[in-house]
């Protein structure tokens, strides 16, 4: 993937594979600049690569277009930016439920209750994203992203906002969560520690 620049054109990746497997945690490990939110706006849908294939499943992700995309995000995948991305006007409980839309059914009301537990935010609901802190949204945002039950979490930075001792105790939280959902998590990181807590890391500094 290369972007036009002022004097020319910036490479960010090239030659670039990844597989990833379902119930797997991949670290994109890597200084800013270095691909990582990149590989996760293309996987996300949100971009698109120069050449080659990038499929979940048997859908190809460059591919999809209107309500076939409006679907594989809505459905299929979840993504946490680093920024949190809350909407301010609505409650933490609001900005949950409105990406689920028609999809919410008994199950996930079930689950939302338990994964707010287990996320210590089940007494944040009804707040607003500018009651919260940092570490709080970012809380918010992890439990918007599981609740989905997608076939594929990507995380930007999921643990910035927090001190080592809180992102610790989410981050292994996450971990959990994903294995029991048996989806694919991709995290993007530059924190070596949070790298070290996946099953595998790409360390995509050794490939520049």
């Amino acid at each position: 993937k290369s972007y036009n620049v002022v004097n020319g054109k910036i490479q960010i990746l090239d030659n670039f594979s990844l597989e990833l497997q379902s119930g797997s945690v991949t670290a994109l490990w890597g200084a800013s600049g270095s691909g990582k939110t990149t590989i996760l706006n293309i996987l996300g849908s949100f971009d698109t690569p120069d050449e080659g294939e990038v499929t979940l499943g048997d859908c190809s992700i460059p591919s999809l277009r209107g309500k076939k995309l409006a679907e594989f995000r809505r459905n299929d995948i979840a993504v946490i930016w680093q920024e949190n991305n809350l909407i301010t006007e609505l409650t933490a409980l609001e900005n949950i439920m409105i990406g689920l839309q028609k999809h919410a059914d008994s199950k996930t009301y079930e689950l939302l209750e338990t994964y707010a537990q287990r996320l210590g935010v089940s007494d944040l609901l009804n707040k607003f994203p500018g009651q919260l802190s940092g570490g709080e949204r970012q809380r918010i945002s992890i439990l918007r992203a599981v609740i989905k039950r997608p076939k594929m979490i990507l995380a930007d930075e999921p643990t910035a906002n927090l001190d080592w001792k809180n992102a610790l105790e989410v981050f292994n939280i996450f971990l959990e969560l994903v294995k029991e959902l048996k989806c694919i998590l991709l995290v993007a990181t530059h924190d070596e520690r949070i790298a070290k807590m996946c099953d595998r890391t790409i360390n995509l500094q050794a490939m520049a």
